[in-house]
């Protein structure tokens, strides 16, 4: 008797993953639900935020690509993306992400989606996604309004600015299996990724 409550109690655990209000997903100010996971004692979003903002665009404005690889935000609209309860990560929690994922050398392959990366020289540029953090190569906007990289980098705002135009950014890439956070210009359009407070 006691090993069937055991798993009904393990199933209504699963079930609750699919209800909105459960820990495993999160709601935008929009109203959108995303997934999360959990990684080390961190929980992530696992998708690329999606929510309308100033200084925020869509890839080539095509909403389809917004659909799929979330909006490109530039640093100042990162900062005030995130919903109640969950914040723009610094540099520290980016960094507690990547030594979780097996350090800088190794991390990006295992925090990249399985699909959607572009080949090096016939190799392919997917990761492993052992973490279910699926990153997706959502490229960039330039300051210019140029959009470039969509299937070959990750670009993610931290928090953590350098100087009044500069900030640091989390990079992956498609022809490497490294993780490294970065300085970039705060009018880059880049991709946000929520981590709970």
């Amino acid at each position: 008797m006691k090993k069937l409550q055991l798993i009904a109690a393990a199933i209504a655990l699963l079930m609750t993953g699919c209800n909105e209000d459960a820990p495993f997903t999160m709601k935008d100010k929009a109203g959108n639900v995303y997934k999360t996971v959990m990684i080390g004692n961190q929980v992530w979003m696992a998708q690329n935020l999606n929510v309308e903002t100033e200084e925020s665009w869509c890839y080539f404005d095509n909403p389809a690509n917004c659909e799929k690889y979330g909006r490109l935000y530039t640093w100042s609209a990162a900062k005030k993306a995130c919903p109640e309860g969950w914040h723009l990560p610094d540099t520290t929690e980016w960094n507690v992400l990547i030594q979780t994922a097996g350090g800088g050398e190794i991390a990006g392959g295992k925090l990249k989606s399985t699909s959607g990366w572009d080949e090096d020289k016939g190799e392919s540029g997917n990761g492993t996604d052992d973490f279910g953090f699926s990153a997706l190569p959502a490229g960039s906007r330039g300051i210019y309004a140029g959009f470039t990289l969509k299937g070959g980098v990750a670009s993610s705002w931290t928090s953590t600015g350098t100087s009044r135009y500069y900030a640091y950014s989390m990079c992956l890439n498609y022809n490497y299996a490294t993780a490294k956070l970065g300085v970039s210009n705060k009018n880059y359009g880049f991709s946000v990724r929520c981590v709970k407070d």
